[in-house]
């Protein structure tokens, strides 16, 4: 008859220490929240919208050690740079939009509008987006010319009263509709 001697033998499962997740990551995988990830478990962790990731791993494997492979992934902030678009008569607001040493962050709405005696073209609104750039395409602008007393109401007002005699009341009707006092 054959007896076994010695100790009985047991084996026990290589676990590793829970994983944090840092700051403005999302962590995910099965058996990666607390202490009870075991040997080959793999967890992975992304950035947050809004966010990149600029240092550390995206995935994590529980090793024989003990340990975690790679190294805690880093989330920073996603930033544009700020708006340079060269357009007489337009504003943009809010006024860090274009102010180069300005830190603009992603989800930021800058807004365009023209002064008065200027036609809009273009997008009305930018938004920094997760790619670091400004979102529709296509830059606005402003065409035209700024309101004078030359292209004014009043003076427009005042020349077709001048040609039209024939029709004097109808110009004279819309003229008093400006509702405008010569000076």
């Amino acid at each position: 008859m054959v007896q076994w001697t010695g100790n009985t033998t047991s084996c026990l499962t290589i676990r590793c220490p829970s994983l944090n997740t840092p700051d403005h990551a999302i962590q995910s995988g099965n058996g990666c929240g607390g202490p009870n990830s075991s040997y080959s478990t793999s967890c992975f962790f992304s950035c947050m919208l809004g966010y990149e990731a600029v240092g550390g791993s995206q995935k994590r494997t529980c090793l024989e050690s003990r340990e975690w492979s790679g190294t805690e992934i880093q989330c920073k902030p996603i930033t544009c740079r700020p708006i340079t678009i060269p357009s007489e008569g337009l504003d943009i607001t809010p006024p860090f939009c274009t102010n180069v040493s300005a830190v603009i962050h992603y989800a930021t709405d800058c807004r365009f509008t023209c002064k008065s005696g200027y036609q809009h073209h273009g997008p009305g609104l930018k938004t920094c987006n997760q790619q670091k750039t400004w979102s529709p395409l296509g830059n606005p602008w402003c065409k035209g010319e700024p309101l004078t007393l030359r292209n004014s109401a009043y003076d427009i007002g005042r020349r077709i009263m001048k040609r039209n005699v024939s029709n004097a009341e109808l110009y004279q009707a819309n003229y008093e509709a400006f509702n405008i006092r010569e000076i």
